[in-house]
């Protein structure tokens, strides 16, 4: 489970993310970030349209804990993961993957 401090939590944060960030996306999952040197912190987000309750909490499980065992691997910034329709059918591997390379497209661009 992520931290309190590991999780981007209020509406103020979210807004700055999405208002001074810049995104990068794949098929399966989209990532926002926003640099912040020293600090890492995670938000996750899955819509209605991905599916019920059931569904859309075992993405974000998935997502949580492929972000906490790669955690060391993630850029230093404020990230939202933001399941996309492809990730209600993808396995662990596959969302591991698709997190891991938009992680590594997103550090290329921080400052």
């Amino acid at each position: 489970m992520l931290s309190r401090q590991r999780r981007l939590r209020a509406d103020r944060d979210w807004d700055a993310l999405f208002q001074r960030g810049f995104g990068v996306s794949g098929p399966v999952v989209a990532l926002r970030v926003c640099a912040t040197p020293g600090r890492r912190r995670l938000g996750v987000s899955v819509g209605k349209k991905l599916g019920g309750a059931v569904e859309r909490n075992r993405i974000k499980r998935r997502l949580r804990a492929i972000a906490l065992a790669r955690w060391e691997s993630l850029p230093e910034a404020d990230m939202a993961l933001l399941a996309r329709p492809g990730a209600a059918a993808a396995d662990f591997a596959a969302l591991d993957a698709a997190v891991m390379e938009l992680a590594d497209r997103a550090r290329k661009r921080i400052p």
